[in-house]
């Protein structure tokens, strides 16, 4: 396998320190999605948009990530995981 040239052998702090930025992203969105889940009620009133408005709106960022997932994925194969996480975020 090791004399496979399309085959990649990271060493253990490559892979250390892909866990921990992948591990960083995460903590990052989380704390962003968390902190607007709160401010939901908040955004109402100052928008001065109904319940119904409101899910709407709210809807629209599950269709698309449904939709740009699969494209993710894709890129990601294609360009690499650090070229793709650098692009798309």
């Amino acid at each position: 396998m090791r004399d496979d040239p399309t085959v990649t052998v990271y060493s253990k702090e490559q892979v250390k320190r892909a866990r921990i930025a992948i591990a960083a992203v995460f903590t990052v969105h989380g704390a962003v999605t968390g902190s607007f889940a709160t401010r939901v009620p908040w955004i109402q009133d100052h928008a001065g948009v109904s319940a119904g408005q409101l899910g709407l709106a709210l809807a629209f960022p599950a269709i698309g990530a449904s939709i740009a997932m699969p494209l993710a994925g894709r890129i990601s194969h294609r360009f690499g995981a650090r070229t793709a996480l650098r692009g798309l975020l």
